[in-house]
């Protein structure tokens, strides 16, 4: 989402990226999706949950105490987990790797 892009483009690229602006840097946008990787690995998701978490977005890992975000966060990620509109994705995601 363009709040989401802001944000995070500000914090791991050092600019606020418009979506046009993002879509003309490939540069930018492969630093962006490491970045997205690196915390992806340092939670310990899967490849699936990593999916989800960027089609569905991050929802309670940002926000509240920092003391029970990343439990906020992984209860949401397994509700996302179960929806019908992300269970296709996972499959579309694991037939296009392969698994």
């Amino acid at each position: 989402s363009p709040p989401t892009l802001a944000s995070w483009s500000k914090s791991w690229l050092g600019k606020k990226y418009t979506k046009a602006e993002f879509l003309k840097d490939a540069n930018a946008q492969e630093q962006f999706f490491n970045q997205y990787l690196a915390v992806a690995k340092r939670y310990n998701l899967t490849p699936e949950e990593t999916a989800v978490a960027w089609h569905a977005g991050w929802g309670e890992l940002g926000t509240g105490l920092a003391s029970t975000r990343e439990a906020r966060f992984r209860a949401k990620l397994a509700t996302q987990m179960q929806t019908p509109e992300n269970r296709r994705y996972v499959k579309k995601f694991s037939t296009f790797l392969g698994t």
